[in-house]
């Protein structure tokens, strides 16, 4: 035989007499995530779910379920309703986004499934998930201590409450002001300067925060305490519901208000 025929039914046969595939089946299954929102996040907003899609050859689709966690209803692009829907996402060649979602509703919870599918008929093995709360209710907090329109022998730190109807508070910032020159103390710099400044507190639920060392109190002085609440979603207090104005009595300070810098 001829080295070209020799060649030319190896190519088709195989070396033993085995028949050789034109093309090897693709079994390998795409991968697929859910980047945003990401998983036990806080959010106030939502406008699009992102993710990524991966596969060894080319990934035809990707497919977006959305259950509310409160009754175990299903997004189906409309409304929501117990038999679970799958809506089509827009792909690009290694990302995916969904836009066409439901309004959100104040504190509740919601799973977002995403599956992919390649172009030999592969969904991926396992799909993602991405739990997540929204949360659009404002914070609340207050100062409790000073006690409002008392005078302040001792003074040690300025401590308060913050609470939120769904969730917890995650941070407290406390703004501090000097009644004769309306300067305020920034804690970061540990002076008083003409510029506001907010300080950020220690805990949540129940709060303190030291405030300006006793050396920078004047005697006879008074003083503003202000609180400002932000939850794990980003929601902001919107206004100060219940400060403190206190006049300290204790010992005069370190040297005179005039070399404090501003």
């Amino acid at each position: 035989m001829s080295k070209p025929l020799f060649l030319l039914f190896s190519a088709l046969f195989g070396a033993f007499g085995t028949a050789v595939p034109a093309f090897a089946q693709d079994t390998t299954p795409p991968t697929v995530a859910v980047t945003s929102p990401a998983a036990n996040s806080y959010l106030n907003s939502l406008g699009v779910i992102t993710g990524t899609a991966e596969d060894n050859d080319l990934v035809s689709a990707v497919t977006v379920s959305i259950r509310r966690l409160s009754d175990g209803y299903y997004w189906n692009g409309t409304a929501f309703a117990a038999v679970q829907s799958w809506r089509d996402a827009s792909i690009w060649p290694s990302s995916w986004t969904y836009s066409a979602l439901p309004a959100w509703v104040d504190a509740s919870s919601y799973t977002v499934f995403a599956r992919a599918l390649d172009t030999a008929s592969n969904f991926s093995a396992v799909y993602s998930t991405s739990t997540f709360y929204f949360d659009t209710g404002l914070p609340v907090s207050a100062v409790t201590s000073p006690v409002n329109n008392s005078a302040v022998y001792d003074y040690a730190v300025v401590s308060g409450t913050a609470w939120d109807l769904e969730l917890f508070t995650a941070q407290v910032w406390v703004k501090m002001s000097r009644a004769p020159d309306n300067m305020y103390w920034n804690g970061a710099t540990s002076q008083w300067t003409a510029a506001e400044a907010w300080n950020l507190a220690v805990g949540s639920v129940a709060w303190t925060y030291a405030g300006p060392p006793y050396s920078a109190l004047a005697s006879g002085t008074t003083y503003f305490a202000v609180s400002r609440a932000v939850d794990l979603a980003g929601n902001a207090q919107a206004s100060e519901v219940a400060g403190s104005s206190f006049v300290f009595a204790g010992a005069t300070v370190c040297g005179p208000l005039a070399s404090v810098q501003s």
